[in-house]
């Protein structure tokens, strides 16, 4: 089967949104101030989502999509939480992320 790298693309794009205003909101909470203008560039930056959601659909189902952004989200948060904050996952959601590696190769193969 062919991979629909068209999808991997949207979804991964719209995960790495995920991943910039997670990771700016994160740096925020760790300096104990809630600033309104990190979080209103984070409201504003979120707000593209669904101009690229709807393209997305171009590529593929609402269906496929979703999941696709979902996990490509989960995946790439949980390497930024790994690598940039030095967060840990216990043996069994460290299975359920390699699952959702699986999930993502057979939502696009």
């Amino acid at each position: 089967m062919p991979v629909n790298k068209g999808a991997l693309v949207f979804g991964i794009l719209m995960a790495a949104i995920d991943v910039g205003v997670l990771g700016l909101l994160r740096k925020a909470h760790e300096s104990k101030q809630l600033s309104f203008g990190i979080v209103a560039f984070a409201s504003v930056v979120y707000a593209l989502q669904p101009f690229l959601f709807y393209k997305s659909l171009d590529r593929a189902n609402m269906v496929t999509m979703n999941i696709m952004w979902d996990l490509s989200s989960d995946v790439l948060v949980t390497i930024m939480g790994f690598v940039i904050f030095r967060e840990i996952l216990q043996t069994r959601q460290l299975v359920g992320l390699a699952l959702a590696f699986v999930a993502i190769y057979l939502l696009v193969s």
